[in-house]
């Protein structure tokens, strides 16, 4: 093989390599991603990615990149938001934070295997509940926009659940309710967010953790989650125990 034929395979594995390498956008801040698990397959793992970057574009204004930490002997990102990852079992999932350096000496988030299994998980629960998954986000995206600050107040008690409530109750607090809503800043939930809890009104008991931004004091964001309950066929801000 001439040397020509061998810096074109040389240039075919380059373009390969960086073809498949991932790109997590962390503020200014890029990384490729690392999976603790080497042998998760390519969907498992082109799913976990798109879903942490749903994370960390939430968080966006609220993020920095703390680098070589003596307390933490390596490079990591801190997310200063209350429940952060917006997920329910926060006793031992986080959203990937920690930062290595892979074998072409980039920076890298790494993805412990306790979360890769979480994801699959994950993953399961979307193709099994595909529709509910899906109309969160649309669900998400009508209280985002300006359209829902003009809904009517007999309206209000489709998008929010309050424990024991009558409908005068709803009619009463509408004002307060959708101004609230409105004043907020939502974003799309990580599918980590999901579960299925033992307390609510019946029915199906599906939660989702609904990741928020208020603006406190210029320049400052309070960084937040409101949990959303699937209630007579569609998602609605719950009050019920919270």
């Amino acid at each position: 093989m001439n040397k020509k034929n061998i810096a074109t395979l040389i240039l075919i594995a380059m373009l390969a390599l960086n073809a498949s390498a991932y790109d997590v956008v962390v503020g200014t801040n890029h990384f490729d991603v690392v999976f603790e698990d080497a042998s998760t397959p390519a969907p498992l793992r082109d799913f976990i990615v798109a879903d942490v970057q749903r994370c960390y574009e939430a968080w966006s204004t609220n993020v920095t990149f703390e680098p070589n930490l003596p307390v933490r002997h390596g490079s990591y990102i801190r997310a200063d938001v209350f429940m952060g990852p917006y997920c329910y079992d926060r006793t031992s999932i986080d959203v990937p934070e920690d930062i290595v350096t892979n074998s072409v000496g980039q920076l890298s988030l790494i993805v412990p295997s306790i979360v890769i299994r979480k994801y699959e998980d994950g993953l399961d629960f979307k193709t099994n509940h595909l529709a509910q998954v899906q109309a969160a986000d649309a669900f998400v995206d009508f209280i985002s926009s300006p359209a829902f600050a003009n809904i009517s107040s007999n309206q209000v008690s489709d998008y929010v659940l309050m424990k024991d409530a009558t409908p005068q109750n709803y009619l009463d607090s509408a004002d307060d309710q959708i101004r609230s809503i409105a004043g907020q800043d939502f974003f799309r939930p990580s599918i980590l967010g999901f579960t299925y809890l033992d307390w609510g009104p019946g029915g199906t008991n599906l939660w989702v953790l609904i990741p928020t931004a208020r603006r406190i004091k210029q320049p400052f964001w309070s960084f937040d989650v409101l949990p959303a309950i699937w209630h007579d066929g569609k998602w609605k801000l719950s009050l019920w125990d919270w």
